[in-house]
C-alpha cells in the first residue's frame, strides 16, 4: 500500500514541456497514480499532489515509496476531475490509459490539460537523492489572437468580440492516441479590452488582442473550412444547419475618421457589424515538415487579423477580404483584410492563410 511507512515519503519535481498558461512556475497540483512494474497492480490510485516547483510535491495522504520492487508513475493536471473515464473500456489502470476531455464553451472554465508518464521502474531513491521529476505534456491545443492596421490605410479599427464557429468538443485518448469528436460548438475568445470599455483598438503593429486568461484550449482537430466562395458557397444559416463547416467571426467597427465604413453610430449607441472569415486547419507540412494535418497538442496557434493589407497581387477582388452572412465580400476599406496564422510549437514558426 501506498500509505504503509517506508523511510521514505514520495515527492516530485516538476517540469513541462512547452510554454502555454501552465508553466513549471505556476503548476500547483496534479493527481498522480502509481503501478508495480512487476505485475501492473495499483499502488497509487489518483491522489492529489500540492506544492511547487522549488518544494516539491506531496501527497494530500501521504504517499511511501515501496521497500523493494519499483513504480510506474502517471500524472494528471490540473486533476482527474477534469477528464471522464465513464465510456465503454475507459479508466486508467496499469495497462491502460483510456479517458475523455470536452472543452468546455466558457473560456474560463477551459483548462490546460496534461499528463505526464516519463517516470518508469522508479525504485526508492537513496537518502539525500532528488525527488523524480514529472514532466508534462499539453495534450491541447491553444488558440491566441493578434491583430494590427496598416498605418497606410487611415482606419480605426475596434474589435469587440472573436469567436470561432463549429470546432468539435470532445476528445478521447487510448494510451496517449488521440481521437476527437462530440459536438461540434463555438468558442469565444477572451479578449484584453481597452480600459474601461467592451472593445480593443488595434494599433498599426501586430499585437496580442487576447487576455492574459483569455486563449482558447481546444481539442486537436482538423477543420474543414465554411464554403463562402465558388459555385457551391452556402450561407452562414446554410452551414451552421448542415455540414457545420469552421469560420471565425469578428464584432467590429471600422472608421475612416469620424465616418463609420463598417458598423454605424447613431447618437451615443454604436452598431458593430460581424464579418466573417473561413478557417481550415493547416495542411500536413504548411507549418513545419514534420507537421500533421489540423491543430495539434501541444502547440499554440496565433492568429494575426490584419487589416488594410493589399492582396491584389494575390488574387481576384475578393481575395483577403471578410464576408457577410451570405458570403457577400464586406469591403472594410480600398484595400483588403488578412488573417495570418502564427503557428508555435513554442518555438516560432510562421504560416499566412490569405482569405
Amino acid at each position: 500500500s501506498q500509505l504503509t511507512p517506508s523511510n521514505k515519503e514520495i515527492k516530485f519535481t516538476t517540469g513541462i514541456t512547452r510554454a502555454t498558461p501552465s508553466t513549471t512556475a505556476n503548476l500547483t497540483a496534479f493527481d498522480v497514480y502509481a503501478f508495480n512494474h512487476s505485475d501492473n497492480s495499483t499502488y497509487i490510485d489518483g491522489i492529489s499532489f500540492t506544492g511547487t516547483t522549488a518544494a516539491g510535491f506531496t501527497g494530500a495522504t501521504t504517499c511511501y515509496w515501496p521497500e523493494s520492487g519499483s513504480l510506474d508513475f502517471y500524472a494528471i493536471a490540473p486533476g482527474k476531475s477534469a477528464i471522464t473515464t465513464t465510456d465503454s473500456g475507459e479508466g486508467i489502470t496499469g495497462t491502460d490509459k483510456k479517458f475523455s476531455y470536452t472543452a468546455s464553451e466558457t473560456n474560463g472554465s477551459q483548462v490546460d490539460l496534461m499528463i505526464a508518464n516519463n517516470l518508469t521502474e522508479q525504485a526508492k531513491p537513496g537518502d539525500g537523492a532528488s525527488n523524480p521529476s514529472l514532466t508534462f505534456n499539453h495534450l491541447l491545443s491553444q488558440i491566441v489572437f493578434k491583430g494590427y492596421v496598416e498605418s497606410t490605410a487611415g482606419l480605426t479599427v475596434k474589435i469587440k468580440s472573436v469567436t470561432i464557429y463549429n470546432v468539435q468538443n470532445k476528445g478521447s485518448w487510448d494510451a496517449g492516441t488521440l481521437t476527437s469528436g462530440g459536438e461540434k460548438k463555438n468558442y469565444a475568445v477572451g479578449l484584453s479590452y481597452d480600459s474601461g470599455n467592451d472593445y480593443v483598438t488595434l494599433g498599426t503593429t501586430a499585437a496580442d488582442i487576447t487576455a492574459a486568461d483569455g486563449a482558447l484550449m481546444l481539442i486537436p482537430q482538423q477543420l474543414t473550412a465554411w464554403k463562402a466562395t465558388g459555385d457551391d458557397k452556402v450561407t452562414i444559416s446554410v452551414n451552421d444547419s448542415g455540414d457545420k463547416n469552421a469560420y471565425i467571426a469578428i464584432e467590429l467597427t471600422a472608421q475612416n475618421g469620424d465616418d463609420y465604413v463598417v458598423g454605424s453610430k447613431t447618437g451615443d449607441d454604436i452598431t458593430y457589424k460581424t464579418v466573417y472569415f473561413p478557417l481550415a486547419t493547416p495542411a500536413a507540412g504548411a507549418i513545419d515538415a514534420s507537421d500533421d494535418a489540423g491543430w495539434l497538442a501541444g502547440k499554440r496557434y496565433v492568429y494575426t487579423l490584419h487589416f488594410g493589407a493589399d492582396t491584389s497581387s494575390t488574387g481576384g477582388t475578393e481575395d483577403g477580404l471578410g464576408y457577410g452572412d451570405d458570403g457577400t465580400a464586406e469591403e472594410i476599406s480600398a484595400t483588403a483584410i488578412t488573417l495570418t496564422a502564427t503557428v508555435t510549437d513554442w518555438e516560432d514558426r510562421n504560416q499566412t492563410i490569405d482569405f
